[in-house]
């Protein structure tokens, strides 16, 4: 055999040898294709409790069946326990499942009320389980029922939660209701779970606020402004509402910075909203011994968003006014909020995770670290905002910064 021949013969064993491994690789593909195939991935797990047991349903896409993707269907599984109510689950369905894919936990009040840890238990041992997945509360006396009715509807829960994500994330510069930030929260004696509620209105799904926790167990309700004002104050929300009654410069005069707000609002109806646009807002918490300081400092710009009177907001003396209300308005918004705190013994802030950073670095040991009460904190409010652009079509006229 001459050389040329030599190396084309060469040349055909190496082309031969990747022709098989391209060969055993489709193969290999070909199988698992016919394996996930014949495995239903349930997107949504939707757990309920009774006074006797746990039901949970899981919604899928009907991929194995149909093949079409856009099809979700449901299957529903009870027991004492989670894991019971799983294994019932799996037995009634016609193909094995997964919850690999889970990207949405929906628990109800009762489960949360019971313990959520109880709850979740089950699904967090699972290996397959995604961490990233997304957790909501959705207070209705029973889940299992609304989904099997949106489906009657040919709703499609899986885009609408989707939707909300998209949504949720939009408004918010950061989240943190994945599994992982729920377990993690759970875990930390000296936090509050703070949990998204959803409301169902007109066949549509939408985040009211937050469900706040006391240890694993729900507690209350905040509503959608106090939860707003707490993204707020950890600097999460993209933007933040206020809204002012305006005051003319001489019917301001009798009215001084530190007044009360309610001094501000009775006078008149509120005319003005204004939308915070960039912000920072920073938590300070200090000791005197053993006295505690929280000091919530607001630095803040706003554009005026509606003005209904049309009142003349392009005058130094109005512009400085108008400044200072907002800034005043800011400071009883958190004081409504820490006195919430107070009054129901709820750490949003972590103001307990700031306090025993302090003690730490001032040489106090975990042991010497003193008791901590969130109703003896002293909160003090600064605020300090800038009026931005505003603009009207009609006239022309603009003043900016």
């Amino acid at each position: 055999m001459n050389k040329s021949n030599y190396r084309t013969y060469h040349h055909l064993k190496i082309l031969g040898f990747f022709a098989i491994l391209l060969l055993l690789y489709l193969c290999y593909i070909n199988m698992n294709r016919q394996e996930i195939s014949n495995v239903d991935l349930v997107r949504i797990i939707a757990i309920d409790k009774s006074s006797t047991n746990y039901t949970v349903t899981a919604i899928y896409s009907d991929a194995a069946g149909t093949g079409d993707s856009s099809i979700s269907l449901a299957v529903t599984g009870s027991g004492n326990t989670i894991y019971e109510a799983f294994v019932d689950l799996q037995l009634k369905n016609r193909n094995p499942i997964t919850i690999a894919h889970t990207n949405y936990y929906l628990v109800s009040d009762t489960v949360c009320k019971d313990g959520l840890f109880k709850g979740l238990d089950y699904i967090v041992r699972e290996h397959t389980t995604k961490t990233n997945a997304s957790v909501y509360l959705l207070p209705l006396s029973n889940i299992h029922d609304y989904i099997f009715r949106g489906l009657e509807e040919k709703r499609d829960m899986i885009s609408e939660l989707q939707a909300l994500d998209m949504k949720q994330k939009q408004l918010l510069k950061k989240t943190d209701n994945t599994l992982l930030d729920v377990l993690n929260a759970l875990s930390d004696n000296k936090r509050n779970l703070l949990l998204p509620y959803l409301t169902e209105d007109n066949q549509s799904l939408y985040i009211s606020g937050y469900a706040v926790f006391k240890g694993d167990s729900l507690y209350q309700y905040l509503t959608t402004s106090m939860s707003s004002l707490l993204d707020l104050a950890r600097n999460r929300v993209r933007s933040y509402p206020i809204y002012l009654s305006y005051h003319q410069a001489d019917q301001m005069k009798s009215l001084e910075e530190n007044d009360s707000l309610q001094a501000f609002t009775n006078q008149v109806n509120s005319t003005i909203a204004l939308e915070i646009t960039n912000y920072k807002c920073n938590i300070d918490v200090t000791n005197q011994g053993n006295e505690i300081f929280t000091d919530i400092k607001l630095e803040f710009d706003t554009d005026i968003k509606e003005a209904t009177k049309q009142p003349s907001l392009y005058e130094t003396e109005e512009i400085r006014e108008l400044t200072a209300r907002q800034n005043q308005y800011m400071q009883s918004q958190f004081a409504t909020l820490t006195s919430y705190m107070k009054t129901h013994k709820v750490d949003l802030l972590e103001v307990e995770n700031r306090i025993n950073q302090r003690y730490k670095e001032q040489g106090i040991t975990e042991e010497e670290i003193p008791d901590f009460q969130i109703e003896t904190v002293n909160f003090r409010y600064s605020a300090d905002s800038q009026l931005g652009k505003n603009y009207m079509i009609e006239t022309g006229a603009s003043y900016g910064k």
